[in-house]
């Protein structure tokens, strides 16, 4: 798991905001189409690391029933790996609003890592 408890908490908040955004968002929204398509047909998991002073291995995302899911990195194995930075998490977990409404806001790269494995 994470280093620290914490960590693997600010990350599931963090994607429960993107599940939000995605929920919430126009379902002919540019943003919308775009993330869909990315969770679409995607099966390799991602682990994320979380970076501050030094990265930290933190969870595993993976797509099912077309949302993002977490789980603890002793659940699963992924091979491919997306750094976020915990600031970042930090800000978006603190104003949630912000990036409900701009879902193009949030950090989606780990869809493209993604598609090299998957």
């Amino acid at each position: 798991m994470c280093r620290d408890l914490e960590s693997y908490h600010l990350l599931r908040r963090y994607i429960e905001i993107c599940n939000s955004a995605l929920a919430g968002a126009d379902p002919s929204s540019p943003s919308r189409l775009i993330v869909e398509a990315g969770l679409a047909g995607r099966k390799a998991p991602v682990t994320i690391d979380i970076v501050d002073d030094r990265p930290s291995a933190c969870g595993v995302v993976f797509v099912r029933g077309g949302a993002v899911q977490l789980a603890p990195l002793v659940d699963m194995d992924a091979q491919t790996r997306w750094v976020l930075r915990r600031r970042f998490l930090e800000e978006v977990v603190a104003d949630p609003e912000t990036y409900l409404h701009q879902p193009a806001r949030l950090d989606w790269g780990w869809m493209q890592a993604r598609k090299k494995t998957g």
